[in-house]
């Protein structure tokens, strides 16, 4: 299918417009639905179909700010947001993305799968223990909550308060740490700005530095800790979302992390997507969408897992990026790229005239640990060569990369800036089966929302016409 394959000029890719659209317009039921920004689809799925940890994160801010001004303009028709608690929130997230976004730009200049690998494990442990929790508040608190529906009332609107939930909320609200603030659309008398700010801090910083809106965390904590009925916590999520993702994506552009043209892309699908996801949430009780939000938290995490196995399998790898394998017509004045690894000491770049790189044209020695290119000059036109390029690490280690061929132009009349066709980058079975998990769960529940939303609507003409 490469016919739909783009170039994505700033995170120097090719990649499917199809899967970009298809992306898009799950993250967009989904988080229509769930009241987040979907990004903790959307930044991994990048990430494991061939986008660098640091492109994914900010490109994923960009698609969730263009994508939450739909479903937020949606919620807010329906009075599902409360605009208040949404402002008082950007005082905590704003300056925790910036520095979330810290922390990973300085990861990234380690080298390697730093990044990636730490941003991972991350993602892991939030999702799965997150989702755990709803679960067990779904299946073993319920009829607990159910039994005690009297005093759940005291909290919103009947058969949105659990057990746990109940028990989290008298406790923060006696944080009496002035000011305190009262928000009437969620039927919170009064609670301390301290506690809000600390609670979006926290999911700030995740949003930062996982490159997501922090709906997955800021949507249960508008519930389990704050006390918003679900669906008014659902539509003040989004409106958070969409004012981290302006933020974070400003934030990303800034260091060259945004690749604009992919997430215009997703948003094709997600304008799409957002709508059936908004529409359904008033036809599904605010516990199945927690069940419902748990179950594709979970698979997620676990797509996120197989991918650290294939990365931890693999070992660091070195790469040759450009020129590809065999390609023809290369500028006799260029340069050669590779990806960095990870406590390097130095590299060394050999191109010559054999396969077994005795008939050496040129070479580099001690080439800095932070570089990742070697220009080379005056080679002679129509002519095949052999390069590689090998790192010590600090422990004395050498990783030899495979010998790489090309033929030079015929002419030496050619652009030395001319972009060089890079080596396609081949997904692994883990990796396969990694990017099989994520977009099969999120299809199917896409599908199984949007199903509900038929028959319920459905349902709803025929009462009315009867």
């Amino acid at each position: 299918m490469e016919i739909f394959n783009i170039y994505l000029p700033i995170a120097q890719q090719e990649f499917s417009i199809l899967l970009l659209v298809g992306i898009g317009f799950c993250v967009g039921v989904l988080g229509g639905f769930f009241g987040v920004g979907g990004a903790w689809i959307v930044t991994p799925a990048l990430n494991i179909f061939g986008f660098k940890m640091a492109y994914a994160i900010g490109t994923d801010f960009a698609h969730i700010f263009g994508k939450s001004i739909v479903a937020t303009s949606k919620h807010g028709k329906m009075g599902n947001v409360d605009w208040k608690l949404g402002l008082t929130a950007m005082s905590g997230t704003l300056p925790g993305i910036w520095f979330g976004k810290q922390i990973v730009m300085f990861l990234e200049s380690l080298g390697g799968d730093i990044v990636g690998s730490t941003v991972r494990y991350v993602y892991i442990l939030m999702l799965f223990g997150l989702g755990t929790f709803m679960l067990y508040d779904y299946f073993v608190l319920r009829h607990k909550k159910m039994a005690k529906a009297t005093a759940a009332s005291n909290y919103g609107q009947t058969g949105t308060t659990s057990v746990i939930k109940k028990s989290l909320i008298e406790k923060i609200r006696t944080i009496n740490l002035p000011p305190l603030i009262s928000y009437p659309k969620s039927n919170i008398e009064a609670i301390s700005f301290w506690v809000i700010f600390s609670i979006f801090f926290f999911c700030g910083f995740i949003s930062g530095f996982l490159g997501v809106g922090g709906g997955f965390i800021k949507m249960p904590a508008l519930v389990y800790l704050i006390g918003c009925p679900t669906a008014l916590a659902v539509g003040t999520d989004l409106f958070i979302v969409l004012l981290d993702g302006a933020w974070g994506s400003f934030l990303y552009s800034l260091s060259g992390r945004t690749d604009i043209i992919a997430a215009l892309i997703m948003l094709c699908g997600a304008a799409i997507g957002a709508q059936i996801g908004v529409t359904a949430v008033k036809y599904i009780r605010g516990y199945g969408i927690r069940l419902l939000f748990a179950i594709m938290i979970l698979f997620a995490g676990s797509s996120i897992l197989i991918k650290q196995i294939d990365t931890i399998s693999k070992g660091e790898t070195l790469s040759l990026k450009s020129p590809a394998f065999n390609l023809i017509d290369v500028p006799v004045n260029g340069k050669l790229t590779w990806n960095k690894l990870s406590s390097v000491k130095n590299y060394k770049a050999v191109i010559a005239k054999d396969s077994a790189l005795t008939e050496i044209v040129t070479s580099k020695d001690n080439i800095p640990k932070d570089s990742s290119s070697f220009h080379y000059s005056s080679l002679e036109p129509g002519t095949k060569y052999y390069w590689r390029i090998s790192a010590e690490k600090k422990d004395g280690e050498v990783i030899n990369s495979k010998t790489a061929s090309f033929i030079s132009a015929n002419t030496m009349d050619v652009d030395p800036n001319l972009k060089v066709a890079e080596n396609p980058k081949k997904m692994s079975f883990l990796e396969s089966l990694s990017g099989w998990v994520i977009m099969t769960s999120a299809s199917i529940m896409c599908l199984i929302i949007t199903i509900r939303l038929f028959i319920a609507a459905r349902k709803e003409r025929k009462e009315g016409i009867m």
